[in-house]
């Protein structure tokens, strides 16, 4: 019976133990780690005895340097080390895609730290083992920067950050003499740690976004809660993160990863990778409101999204990107003023820990004095002020280069808005090497001198194009004029290239400038060496389903005809074009061998009977195409343009003596033949294609 009691007894107790211990032991253990954590981190990141470590640190490194912050009145040295050629960036995102760059890198085997996991979370943080990226490597070429990361996952990322954190507190703040093995390792110098490949320093990015209501700026801030990963109870721009995968990203890594997490973290939408293809923009694009409000800001060019800087926290160990995304609209401000609610990070303490602060306001100061920020948005704070204040990102305005390649003279175009700021011409040269240094200085000369940003160059060309891909196909006349050639515009101006064929560019030009202007139902035919054209179906430019319509030279007119350079036989062009017609007049025992297509139409306006002879042979093969033209399109304009039409505009005439002749209507306009008609037709072919494709 003593044996039941006393059994009974110990299991009472226990019972009774194990109650205590959930009830207070646990919480009592808890708040022991948090009130570590909390002191560790505040020790860490507020005061002067980190920096003076830092200090130490890397004397010897003279091109290292701790940045000097100005924000307001405040001038502070922050620890974030960072290289003089990393200060004062001013990349625009938008523009260049691929800043951010996947490369297949060596596996990273840093351990991972399991009892700095399982501390975190018994406090309540929440980790997700999501991918996450290190910095592989930072490649500077003149003004172009380009940062190539590879993939771990986040429990690594994490545990190297706290690791090399730990290390720092207790070199730094407890004083003891140890060897700072991982910061000799991975962080010798800012220099060495971007250019050697170690492929273990995690990369993030800061984010401030800035709005304007009533003409004032206003930026978001987080002021984290003590629940969150790392600076717990610190100010923080917003978004601020660590990217998650990219390999599989479509079109621009770096916009898609700050919309992404501005979606998340500003209003509360669910992870990304949990609720779709994250690696899809359009799918992205498609969800949120928010997301789409930027996008139409973008093809408005209301939106901004630069690279200001970028540097090492010497003191958590990771590289970091300052960036900055300005709403330029006032509606949309306001929009995004009244709708930010923050996300599960923020504890639901709305009206405290996430919202909008003046940029030049008092607040900042006080962050900025008392150190109450983490040092990245410490340093991408005042670089934002600098940035804002200087108006730079209002002063370059948005502007296109249109090239037309023709086979003598190369013609350039720079339009902003809705017209031309610049032309000029150069003899097309016969080396590509000469053709990219003549546009460098062209585009040199065109920034200097006036405050555009050329944002991409349309080249228009006298060959086949495939629209969709913009590939060319073919070029008969200029050798030197291929694909690889505009691989290396692409990488030497660091812009948008696009080609288009030029009869197509002087189509775009008459639709925005010229007779097209406005019409619904159109063809726009240009008749020169060759026959090409265009045709506009519902106020659209009808490129065909491969990018390849509007080869209206290649209507078969005569099954059992001439041969075509294409390789058909019977093509409208070999009846009727430039071309047709003076290998038809050296047939002629009266033609000169020299004869030209202005001498021709001379002779026709004395009446020479052997030239209008000849010429209405022509005539019936023109009328044929028009016929075909007028039966498949039914338009409501054509527009006649190119060399041969220049030289007989009395062919207007002639095309609407044959469509009355099929009771038909129809206009017929002669195209406006500026020389820089092509240019600025590809031009705003770009322009259109930029606009359409913000986000991809």
């Amino acid at each position: 019976m003593l044996e039941v009691l006393q059994a009974l007894f110990w299991a009472i107790f226990g019972v009774a133990i194990d109650k205590l211990w959930d009830s207070y032991g646990k919480k009592s253990i808890i708040k022991v780690r948090k009130n570590y954590i909390q002191q560790k981190k505040s020790s860490l990141y507020k005061g002067s005895r980190c920096i003076e470590y830092v200090k130490m640190y890397y004397k010897d490194c003279e091109k290292n340097q701790l940045a000097v912050c100005r924000l307001g009145q405040v001038n502070i040295t922050i620890p974030f080390l960072t290289l003089p050629e990393w200060k004062g960036l001013s990349v625009d995102l938008l523009r260049n895609k691929n800043v951010l760059k996947y490369v297949e890198t060596n596996v990273c085997d840093y351990p991972i730290n399991n009892k700095e996991i399982k501390i975190r979370q018994s406090i309540g943080q929440k980790l997700f083992d999501d991918p996450s990226l290190f910095l592989h490597r930072v490649n500077l070429e003149g003004n172009k920067i380009c940062f190539e990361v590879g993939e771990y996952n986040y429990f690594k990322r994490l545990s190297f950050f706290s690791d090399f954190e730990n290390e720092t507190y207790l070199c730094a703040v407890r004083g003891k003499k140890r060897k700072a093995k991982l910061r000799d390792r991975y962080l010798p110098s800012a220099r060495e740690a971007a250019s050697r490949g170690d492929n273990i320093i995690p990369i993030g990015c800061d984010t401030a976004v800035v709005i304007k209501r009533k003409g004032e700026y206003y930026v978001a801030l987080h002021y984290r809660s003590s629940q969150t990963a790392n600076y717990s109870s610190s100010a923080m721009v917003v978004p601020s993160f660590g990217f998650g995968s990219i390999k599989n990203i479509k079109g621009n890594p770096l916009l898609f990863s700050f919309l992404k997490e501005y979606s998340e973290e500003l209003f509360n939408r669910e992870e990304v990778e949990t609720i779709g293809e994250h690696s899809d923009p359009e799918w992205f694009v498609n969800q949120f409101v928010e997301i789409q409000d930027i996008i139409k800001l973008i093809k408005q060019n209301e939106f901004y999204f630069t690279l200001l800087g970028c540097g090492f926290d010497p003191i958590g160990g990771f590289f970091n990107l300052s960036t900055v995304a300005i709403i330029d609209n006032e509606e949309i401000s306001e929009k995004v003023f009244e709708n930010c609610v923050g996300n599960w990070e923020t504890d639901r303490n709305l009206s405290k820990t996430i919202g909008f602060v003046p940029l030049f306001g008092k607040e900042i100061e006080r962050l900025a004095l008392e150190l109450k920020a983490a040092p990245s948005t410490l340093y991408t704070l005042s670089c934002v002020q600098n940035y804002v204040k200087s108006n730079v990102y209002l002063s370059r305005e948005s502007a296109y280069m249109g090239v037309d390649i023709g086979a003598s003279s190369v013609k350039v175009c720079i339009t902003k808005g809705s017209g031309s700021i610049q032309k000029t011409s150069f003899p097309t040269p016969t080396k590509a090497n000469d053709f990219i240094a003549e546009l460098a200085t062209i585009l040199k000369e065109a920034t200097q001198s006036t405050s555009v940003n050329v944002v991409g160059m349309a080249f228009a060309i006298p060959g086949r194009v495939d629209n969709n891909t913009c590939a060319i196909l073919s070029v008969p006349n200029i050798s030197w004029l291929t694909n690889s050639v505009i691989s290396s515009c692409e990488e030497y101006f660091h812009c948008k290239i696009a080609v288009i064929n030029d009869a197509n560019a002087g189509a775009y030009y008459e639709k925005g400038y010229g007779c097209l202007k406005g019409i619904k139902h159109a063809i726009y035919l240009s008749m020169g060496t060759g026959v090409g054209g265009c045709a506009v179906c519902n106020g659209q430019l009808d490129f065909g389903a491969h990018g390849q319509a509007g080869e209206f030279g290649h209507i078969i007119i005569c099954s059992d005809g001439k041969k075509c350079s294409c390789g058909q036989y019977g093509c409208w062009e070999t009846y009727f074009s430039t071309k047709a017609i003076l290998e038809k007049l050296k047939l002629i025992p009266i033609a000169d061998e020299n004869i030209s297509l202005e001498y021709v139409a001379q002779m026709l306006r004395k009446k020479d009977e052997h030239y209008i002879k000849m010429f209405d042979e022509f005539l019936k093969y023109y009328e044929i195409g028009i016929i075909n033209l007028m039966q498949i399109y039914d338009p409501e304009v054509i527009c006649l343009g190119g060399g041969l039409v220049q030289a007989f505009p009395e062919i207007k005439t002639n095309t609407e003596v044959i469509i009355s002749k099929m009771n038909k209507k129809a206009n017929v306009f002669l195209a406006e033949h500026d020389k820089y008609s092509c240019a600025m037709g590809a031009a705003d072919y770009l322009a259109d294609s930029i606009k359409r494709n913000a986000y991809m």
